[in-house]
């Protein structure tokens, strides 16, 4: 259609409102086939192309016809951000309202009650122990292909029972990716220049001393300023500056006969021993014969702190057999015989309905946008425009309108316009 024909001209006014689909935005960089309304006098419009006007003088009528939107790029991005939102809350709500049952793929352990927990298998070690007279044990750890030595220090009385790990004092220490002696001067000079984890080619961190201890770095000022620490990067100063991070535990036979909470009250009225969160003493530590295994080789529960057990909670189970170190996880949610979780029903209720309202709100959002329309309607007696909106593919409802004058023209026209960025 040319710039000068009339808008109804080509209007299929017999179809179907819904029959035509096209697509417009308000704001659109390029809009094809814009409606314009603007008055141009008699004067001015083509003789081919007269106003639509009956004999009597009267303006005909026109049934609504769908005019360009681009309600599609809308639905397309509904789909998107909508179904983002909608994932996560139906996460939120598993979390809080567990409704869909586990199985468990792992070992059950039985409690008194007849119930189970599942305990579900991480990750185990082979390693050799050396049996210190502090009470300590060391062993070297295969984590996923990259070895290190563990020191552990276990201790088990009727006031407590207590599982130790050897660690940097973090405290005095920081790691870093890279580090080069005088690498830059934004700092000074006779220091330690560092790259960091999220710009690891960049120098960002300076320090007057540092280790390099397999792949990270660890540097501190602890040690002052000097020259001499230009080629410390093999020293092993570090490694005296450890401290004993301690955590309560209880034996995994003891704990599947209590609640979680329970468990958490026994482990809240343990007392730390007196080593504990202590620098790691710099006497030397002697081997021994004797091989005792942390907790006599039986599998233990261990409290990291955690005050929430709600649904999905796990606990972290720690095994020292004769030749293997075992991690596991334990659920805090009881399961029968047949490994199937054992869910509330109130919970089971209240999660499957939030759930459904979730769906049927995001299908819901997504059929109105991809059933959207906006309509354009000529009242011919009244010689009046009127812009109209649907949804549901229902009846068009009046969004509002614009009275003409008798010389008023309808005109199709393209317009293009450019954004900021010159798009």
């Amino acid at each position: 259609m040319t710039g000068e024909e009339n808008f109804w001209d080509t209007a299929n006014t017999s179809a179907s409102q819904n029959e035509k689909q096209t697509h417009n935005e308000s704001n659109a960089k390029a809009s094809p086939d814009e409606v314009a309304i603007q008055p141009l006098h008699r004067s001015e419009v083509d003789s081919n192309n007269p106003a639509k006007e009956s004999e009597n003088g009267i303006f005909m009528s026109r049934e609504p016809n769908e005019i360009a939107h681009r309600g599609f790029q809308r639905f397309s991005t509904f789909l998107m951000i909508g179904g983002l939102v909608t994932l996560l809350l139906l996460l939120r709500i598993d979390s809080a309202y567990p409704w869909t049952a586990w199985e468990c793929q792992d070992e059950l352990v039985e409690s008194n009650d007849g119930t189970f927990r599942c305990l579900a298998f991480f990750d185990a070690s082979q390693v050799e122990y050396e049996f210190y007279d502090n009470g300590t044990v060391n062993y070297v750890h295969d984590f996923f292909g990259d070895e290190y030595t563990e020191q552990v220090r276990w201790a088990s009385t009727d006031n407590h029972s207590i599982l130790a790990f050897e660690l940097l004092d973090w405290s005095m220490w920081d790691e870093w990716p890279h580090c080069e002696w005088e690498g830059d001067t934004f700092a000074g000079d006779t220091r330690w220049y560092c790259t960091t984890f999220d710009q690891p080619n960049v120098f960002l961190e300076s320090s007057f001393y540092c280790e390099q201890l397999g792949s990270p770095w660890v540097c501190t000022d602890a040690f002052g300023k000097s020259e001499n620490h230009s080629d410390t990067q093999s020293a092993s100063r570090s490694q005296e500056s450890k401290v004993y991070d301690c955590m309560k535990v209880g034996l995994l036979e003891d704990f599947v006969n209590q609640t979680s909470q329970e468990f958490l009250n026994s482990i809240s009225s343990m007392l730390y021993p007196s080593w504990c969160f202590e620098p790691v003493p710099d006497s030397q530590q002697h081997l021994v014969n004797v091989s005792v295994l942390p907790f006599e080789g039986k599998p233990v529960v261990v409290h990291y702190g955690e005050s929430y057990l709600g649904p999905g909670f796990e606990f972290n189970v720690m095994q020292y057999e004769s030749n293997t170190v075992r991690h596991s996880y334990l659920t805090s949610t009881p399961y029968d015989a047949d490994g199937n979780e054992v869910l509330d029903f109130s919970d089971r209720l209240i999660g499957a309905i939030l759930t459904i309202f979730v769906l049927l709100a995001y299908a819901g959002g997504a059929v109105a946008l991809f059933t959207y329309r906006v309509h354009l309607r000529h009242h011919g007696s009244e010689n009046t425009l009127s812009l109209m909106s649907s949804w549901f593919n229902r009846q068009p409802q009046t969004r509002r309108e614009l009275h003409l004058r008798s010389d008023s023209y309808i005109r199709r026209h393209q317009t293009t316009s450019t954004d900021s960025e010159g798009s």
